[in-house]
């Protein structure tokens, strides 16, 4: 590989990273949307259908295709964001599993 072949490697992943940094960012600030609502005006919101909300999160953090381990490191964050309200909670020992969605830890 040529050097300036190195460069956009690099340049690609970077700019991977930084998207997988807008997509916490959008999450925590959806999170904080969500459960900050009086829960009134807004029936069969977001709120409603958090699992599939993170689901989706989770969905664009993978098809980043961002090297194994920093996928995992962005699964992990956004995990940490959802905290009580996500399904999957490693110090609970669960997993994300290898499918569309999930990568095996």
């Amino acid at each position: 590989m040529t050097r300036k072949g190195a460069n956009k490697t690099r340049q690609t992943i970077s700019e991977k990273i930084t998207e997988a940094e807008k997509i916490l960012e959008q999450e925590r600030a959806c999170l904080l949307q969500m459960i900050t609502s009086d829960g009134i005006d807004d029936f069969a919101s977001e709120r409603d259908f958090l699992f599939l909300v993170e689901e989706d999160a989770k969905y664009r953090i993978k098809s980043l295709h961002l090297p194994h381990n920093l996928a995992l490191y962005y699964l992990y964050k956004l995990c940490d964001i959802y905290g009580p309200y996500s399904e999957d909670q490693p110090e609970l020992k669960k997993k994300y599993y290898n499918t569309d969605l999930y990568m095996e830890t």
